[in-house]
């Protein structure tokens, strides 16, 4: 399964863009919806939030974990996630893009901020 077809150098743009855009703060708690590898998940730890991703898939969570050991990493349908109303001050889903899924999506992260 291809997450992310753009170059290396895309990626690095895509992340700063990204993260520049959501202005993670230090000891906010973040969710990284449908996290993968933990790409986000480890840049998201290392600007100081409290990173919980969620992915369908266990081995990209396995290679999650090598990348953000600090974060808690649950197997889990980001169209059904398992936390309250108000669990996370941000809130991402950059990688998920299963086709059918953003409706959904929209609503369930809309529901957890």
């Amino acid at each position: 399964m291809v997450r992310h077809a753009a170059g290396a150098g895309d990626g690095r743009r895509e992340a700063r863009a990204i993260l520049d855009l959501a202005i993670p703060q230090p000891g906010e708690c973040a969710l990284d919806a449908g996290c993968g590898t933990g790409i986000y998940t480890r840049r998201l730890a290392e600007l100081g939030a409290t990173v919980t991703g969620v992915d369908a898939d266990p081995e990209m969570l396995a290679a999650a974990r090598l990348k953000a050991p600090s974060a808690t990493l649950i197997v889990g349908d980001v169209t059904a996630l398992p936390f309250a109303e108000n669990t996370f001050d941000l809130p991402l889903a950059v990688t998920v893009n299963r086709p059918g899924i953003l409706g959904d999506l929209d609503l369930t992260l809309f529901s957890i901020t």
